[in-house]
């Protein structure tokens, strides 16, 4: 494990930790980058695809498809034809055979049980089979899972399990070999983004927040591990709606250019904002109250093994809404804690970040297909990864 090696001196910034990891990571010969990275969502699909420049990975291809019709919700595939013709338009473009994917946290399972101490890992996996009718409703055969152990508490060794279907598995294995594709991994879309946006080394407790299209989707990672994990029925079309609502004859075009450029959520009393502004404030209040009741459930939870969780240091939101000005402060006031908009470059080393591929205002949309790639180049750093 790289961190049986971390050093005791502390670093002066990231970027010098960055430096130091780079050191001991794999040659460049070493390190995977033939797999693409796909984020499954109902009505989209991105991708990204690296490739070594001077031993460093970068960004090569990325993308994203506009499917239009819900090709995948929770575990059902809408349209399977759709997907396979998506997936070969992806493997055409870019020439990746094998395929790293996430589901949204609907799709899977994620919990943690306490087991005694195991003298193999076999021996702990049997372990977590035996409570898994405890914990989802579906039987050991029905099910493919992973467990890592997470932490060990006297006589006990907390597990942290995620689970997906087996049919859902075996169905996308099918489809994505019908594009001439192989599936290798599946994991729950939160493991993905926090290799994306958190630092390697950084302990303690994350909030997490991709702000899709017609919902959000929010995480909790303590130490490394995905802990927590919770959709709410908030996302960038209600801004939409609200905005038509209150400007009235304003096409589609007209509202997402408006969202991108004007600050809605300027620190003013509230009986001088326009009609905009008030209904822009109304859905990012919804949002607010959400994602607080949630920070609220964590701090005060007493989870599995009686420890008490570690604070949360921070709130950092992915995904194309919080691209609007002013969004992400206007959240941190009203939660009263540091937001921030999430840094998909944090775990490249300082050479790749010279100048990042994508634009920043677009790369928080492919948070979840770069943390995907990121288990290919950054095989020790993936304590958040679920195996499948």
């Amino acid at each position: 494990m790289l961190s049986s090696y971390l050093p005791t001196t502390i670093f002066s910034s990231r970027d010098q930790m960055r430096k130091w990891l780079w050191r001991f990571l794999p040659s460049p010969k070493a390190l995977r980058t033939e797999t693409v990275g796909i984020d499954l969502s109902e009505q989209t699909i991105k991708y990204v695809a690296l490739r070594l420049e001077k031993g460093s990975p970068r960004v090569w291809v990325w993308g994203k498809r506009s499917c239009g019709d819900a090709l995948i919700s929770g575990t059902t595939i809408g349209n399977p034809d759709a997907l396979v013709a998506h997936l070969r338009k992806i493997f055409l473009r870019t020439g990746r055979a094998e395929a790293r994917v996430s589901l949204g946290e609907e799709a899977g399972y994620l919990f943690r049980v306490a087991v005694a101490p195991a003298r193999s890992f076999e021996e702990l996996r049997a372990q977590v089979e035996f409570q898994l009718a405890e914990n989802i409703p579906l039987g050991p055969g029905e099910v493919v899972f992973d467990a890592v152990p997470a932490a060990h508490l006297g006589d006990t060794v907390l597990v942290d399990v995620a689970a997906y279907p087996k049919k859902i598995i075996e169905d996308l294995t099918n489809l994505f070999a019908r594009a001439g594709m192989r599936l290798i991994s599946l994991e729950i879309e939160g493991s993905a983004i926090a290799r994306s946006v958190i630092p390697f080394g950084e302990r303690g407790a994350f909030f997490l927040a991709d702000i899709g299209q017609t919902e959000a989707a929010v995480y909790v990672i303590e130490n490394g591990h995905l802990l927590f994990s919770a959709k709410l029925p908030v996302g960038g079309a209600h801004f939409t709606e609200a905005l038509r609502a209150a400007l009235g004859n304003t096409n589609d075009e007209e509202i997402e250019d408006l969202k991108r450029t004007t600050n809605f959520f300027v620190d003013s009393a509230e009986e001088s904002l326009s009609p905009a502004a008030q209904a822009a404030r109304e859905v990012a209040d919804q949002l607010v109250e959400a994602i607080r009741r949630h920070v609220v459930y964590w701090q005060e939870h007493t989870p599995t093994g009686g420890h008490m969780h570690a604070p949360l240091r921070s709130v950092t939101m992915v995904g194309g809404t919080v691209r609007m000005p002013g969004f992400a402060a206007y959240v941190s006031r009203a939660l009263r804690m540091p937001v921030e908009i999430g840094n998909v470059w944090s775990n490249f080393p300082p050479t790749s970040k010279v100048i990042p591929p994508i634009p920043q205002k677009e790369s928080v949309q492919y948070a979840t297909a770069i943390g995907l790639t990121l288990r290919d180049v950054l095989p020790a750093l993936a304590p958040v990864s679920q195996w499948m």
